[in-house]
């Protein structure tokens, strides 16, 4: 028999979600619902790293005690985004994309594909996109003024108008994400060239788990079809990222 599974992925539209509480609840109500017909019940959680912290707790009895012939599998290309107490209730499996800068450098040369790669923290697809879309140069020019802290208030007047909300969300979490590795005692992933280091002292690991949830909450919001304005709320986060205050 095959296994019975439960597979969190991409929205229909495509669009990475946040995993929140609730879904995780549902998925483990149905996997201590689901009939074990001679075989394994599986749960796959595609994206993991997408959980907001209330959704990783939640998990975390199951992990625990899995049940019998019960297998989770976590996938996620930012492992570190994962809670400490995830992390340490999981095997890690490595897997590598092989030969993806060579295959970008044939088909984009001249094209800066280490930085890409750094940038989109090792997601070829990712990097792709950076590069057809001549966003390299851009995404680390923003988060440099970021990183300087200076006129932040009035930050939205210098923003790209082609350049779309997720987008700019998607660098600051990559920024996030860095500090995290930091204050984890790991090197910078995306921007290792840019003064991360100092930015990250701001906050502990926990904090910066929770400025990365205030993101994923405002990627699912920039994504519905409403109006927002897209320079005023980019400027707002920044202003976020620096203010202990919104912190909880």
């Amino acid at each position: 028999h095959l296994p019975s599974r439960v597979h969190m992925r991409k929205d229909a539209d495509g669009k990475l979600q946040v995993i929140k509480v609730d879904m995780v609840r549902e998925t483990i109500e149905v996997l201590t619902k689901t009939a074990l017909q001679s075989g394994y019940r599986v749960v796959i959680i595609d994206h993991a790293d997408r959980m907001n912290i209330a959704a990783s707790n939640a998990l975390l009895k199951t992990l625990e005690e899995p049940g019998d012939n019960t297998c989770l599998i976590l996938l996620t290309g930012e492992p570190h985004h994962l809670l400490p107490t995830i992390r340490s209730r999981c095997q890690a499996v490595d897997v590598t994309a092989h030969n993806a800068e060579a295959w970008l450098q044939q088909h984009y040369p001249g094209a800066d594909i280490q930085a890409a790669m750094r940038l989109s923290q090792g997601a070829p697809l990712l990097a792709q996109q950076m590069i057809a879309d001549d966003r390299v140069k851009a995404c680390k020019q923003f988060i440099n003024m970021v990183l300087a802290g200076d006129n932040i208030v009035g930050l939205a007047s210098k923003l790209d108008k082609d350049t779309p909300t997720t987008t700019y969300i998607q660098w600051l979490s990559w920024l996030v994400s860095d500090c995290i590795r930091i204050t984890q005692g790991l090197p910078a992933r995306s921007y290792p060239d840019l003064p991360v280091a100092a930015f990250a002292q701001r906050y502990s690991t926990e904090q910066w788990y929770r400025k990365l949830d205030l993101l994923y909450d405002a990627t699912e919001l920039a994504s519905k079809p409403v109006a927002i304005n897209a320079g005023l709320m980019i400027e707002s986060l920044v202003i976020k990222l620096y203010r202990a205050k919104h912190v909880s």
